[in-house]
């Protein structure tokens, strides 16, 4: 189990005696046990790849998403906008490919305009 140290607030492992940032000594009355920041919000990773997924295939509603959990509940609030992100980021890739290949044709014999 992680706890922090008094003083310099680092995890370090609650067996050690010592603090390996700054070498404070820790007696046992001074641990402190690390909280999580946001309790109500579950670690389960499946939830959270959903809500990059929803991000990924409507970038919009991954943003609504963002604005909503950003407060109550980061990680998935997190999750949401990294999908929302990449998925705009693919789709500008994917149009300028196709600008480039199919609606500009590089190499293709110029013809006159009549």
């Amino acid at each position: 189990m992680n706890v922090t140290c008094p003083r310099c607030n680092s995890l370090i492992d609650s067996k050690d005696t010592f603090c390996t940032h700054c070498g404070y000594r820790l007696d046992q009355k001074r641990r402190i046990q690390r909280q999580p920041s946001h309790p109500r919000e579950p670690n389960n990773e499946s939830s959270l790849f959903l809500w990059a997924l929803i991000g990924f295939l409507s970038p919009i509603a991954g943003i609504i998403l963002y604005l909503i959990f950003k407060d109550t509940k980061p990680r998935s609030a997190s999750y949401s906008i990294r999908g929302a992100f990449v998925a705009i980021v693919i789709y500008v890739i994917v149009v300028m490919f196709f600008l480039t290949l199919v609606i500009l044709q590089p190499g293709a014999p110029q013809t006159p305009y009549i």
